[in-house]
C-alpha cells in the first residue's frame, strides 16, 4: 500500500509540478510535503466528527495546530515551485517541462488577475 501511494504521489507531482520528488528511491525517504498533504486531508475530514474544531482552530491547539503547520509547509513548498517555474519560463536557456503548473503560468501571463499565485497554488494542490 505504501509503495503504491508513493508511486502515485511521484506521478502526480511530475504531472502537476514537473518535479521528481523521488519517493521511490532505494532509501525510501520521508517526503515532508507528502506527509503534510496526507495528514491535512485526514484532519480536514476529521472535522466532520469533531464539533469543537473551530474552537481548536481559534485557540491553535490539538490537531488544528498541526493542520495549520502542515498548510504553512504546503504553502511554502508550492509557492517556491510556482516562483521557480515562473523564473524558469523567463530564462530562455532553461528547458521548461510541459506540466500543469507551466501551462497555468502561461495563462497567468495572459490574465494575471485571475491566475495569480494564490489561484495557481489552489489549482495545483487541488489537482494533487
Amino acid at each position: 500500500h505504501d509503495l503504491f501511494m508513493r508511486m502515485t504521489f511521484d506521478s502526480i507531482c511530475e504531472v502537476s509540478f514537473g518535479v521528481e520528488v523521488g519517493s521511490l528511491s532505494k532509501s525510501v525517504p520521508v517526503i515532508t510535503f507528502a506527509s503534510a498533504f496526507s495528514r491535512s486531508n485526514v484532519l480536514c475530514s476529521w472535522r466532520f466528527f469533531d464539533p469543537a474544531w473551530k474552537l481548536k482552530r481559534y485557540l491553535g491547539i490539538g490537531c488544528e495546530k498541526k493542520m495549520k503547520e502542515d498548510i504553512a509547509l504546503l504553502d511554502r513548498y508550492t509557492y517556491s515551485l510556482i516562483r521557480e517555474k515562473a523564473t524558469a519560463r523567463e530564462d530562455v536557456n532553461r528547458v521548461v517541462t510541459p506540466d500543469l503548473l507551466s501551462r497555468y503560468l502561461i495563462l497567468s501571463k495572459e490574465n494575471p488577475l485571475v491566475y495569480n499565485e494564490r489561484s495557481l497554488r489552489d489549482t495545483v494542490l487541488n489537482f494533487t
